[in-house]
């Protein structure tokens, strides 16, 4: 059995390869073709079926177990009938929404303003051909740096809210340091998070390039053509999204899985912009991560460069372990470290560690808006910030030891 150390906040942690039966059930019914004698005897081992279908549900794969389990003998009826109920809710809940992306995509052509829409009912039709068998819970638009400002002004009118004043949105700092903005629609409680782009950080500032003069793919979404990234480009940042957030949903790993089985890519061309943006890392563990848990058929020679390396190998075996766990797990600094900066020494993990611990956030930049000639003020604010923070938990400890 492969076992292996990390030091995580001055404890060791001991990483086995053993699993449970919900999440090898959980892992089954997100195969594209399910062993229906597994899902029989998987089911069968399952003691507490509402702990299993709240993992699913956190996963995002609650549909695809539905879809899975409805028919599977050794499933109470009872689990059935809340299964199918919730499933309900998730397909409206979905239509919903894509009901909304349209509206709001074509008012935004109809304003001249070019948008772009990720993940969310777009991905569920690449993959399943239809928006309700993927779990989503939000709109994602990706639009121009420069277009942001007169979007969610736009928006605002047709019963959106900001939580913030608009006039941020021209904030150089937010502009700089965020990468999307938040709204929510009143009255069908919608979820829009509108991207400038589409990750944070100098790690990713090439990936951040103007996607809009890449080349671009169409989508044809209940009688409606939506403009989206190109397969590869799709594929590409999906799989930096998972490493990025340590694969925290079984959702992300399938969608990989089930895009890998249904599309032809141009490898060499997705392993040149990773080379060339220096996130051959998250690029890699992906692909490792992604093979091992479903046996993804990926191109023999991608699959061999990406599992050759001890830090991808051991970091596989850490993330699928944690999945093991049957819970979301809160991402630890030093395993992010760790993770992505072995590989490509895109940034000394020194470098990495003080540029986030130096850099204003959200929660600063909207204490006040500050004009581009005093965003050092931000610095500042900063400071205070990180000092009582950590004065709280000196306080903490040391009412704690008494």
């Amino acid at each position: 059995m492969l076992k292996y150390l990390l030091l995580f906040n001055n404890k060791k942690l001991v990483m086995t390869n053993k699993s449970s039966p919900s999440y090898d059930l959980i892992i089954e019914c997100c195969r594209s073709e399910s062993d229906t004698f597994k899902l029989e005897d998987l089911s069968s081992q399952i003691i507490d079926w509402n702990s299993f279908l709240n993992s699913a549900y956190v996963h995002g794969v609650y549909p695809l177990i539905v879809k899975s389990l409805k028919t599977i003998t050794t499933v109470p009826d009872q689990i059935i009938s809340v299964m199918k109920t919730t499933n309900i809710d998730i397909a409206r809940h979905n239509m919903t929404m894509t009901s909304e992306l349209l509206r709001v995509m074509k008012i935004l052509e109809e304003n001249g303003i070019e948008s772009l829409a990720i993940k969310g009912p777009v991905l569920s039709q690449m993959i399943y051909k239809d928006v309700v068998t993927r779990q989503y819970v939000d709109i994602d638009l990706l639009v121009e740096e420069k277009n942001l400002y007169p979007t969610v002004q736009l928006l605002m009118t047709l019963g959106y809210s900001y939580e913030h004043l608009a006039d941020f949105l021209h904030n150089r700092a937010l502009l700089k340091y965020e990468k999307n903005v938040t709204l929510y629609h009143i009255r069908n409680k919608v979820k829009l998070e509108i991207h400038w782009k589409l990750f944070m950080g100098r790690l990713f500032k090439q990936v951040n390039s103007n996607h809009f003069n890449t080349p671009k793919s169409s989508i044809m979404l209940q009688g409606y053509l939506i403009r989206t990234l190109d397969q590869n480009q799709t594929l590409f940042y999906l799989i930096l999204h998972g490493s990025k957030h340590l694969w925290e949903r079984v959702e992300w790993l399938s969608d990989i899985d089930r895009l890998v089985r249904t599309e032809i890519y141009e490898w060499d061309k997705i392993e040149q912009q990773a080379i060339v943006t220096k996130t051959l890392t998250l690029l890699y563990l992906g692909i490792a991560l992604v093979s091992k848990i479903f046996q993804t058929p990926f191109p023999q020679n991608i699959l061999d460069k990406a599992t050759k390396y001890p830090s991808i190998h051991a970091a596989v075996e850490d993330l699928t372990h944690r999945i093991f766990m049957d819970r979301i797990h809160t991402v630890d600094q030093y395993m992010e470290n760790y993770l992505y900066l072995g590989l490509d020494g895109s940034q000394p993990i020194i470098s990495k560690m003080l540029s986030r611990l130096y850099k204003p956030g959200h929660e600063d930049i909207y204490r006040v808006n500050l004009p581009s000639g005093l965003h050092w003020v931000y610095y500042l604010i900063l400071l205070k910030r990180v000092i009582f923070v950590q004065c709280t938990k000196i306080l903490q400890r040391i009412k704690g030891k008494k």
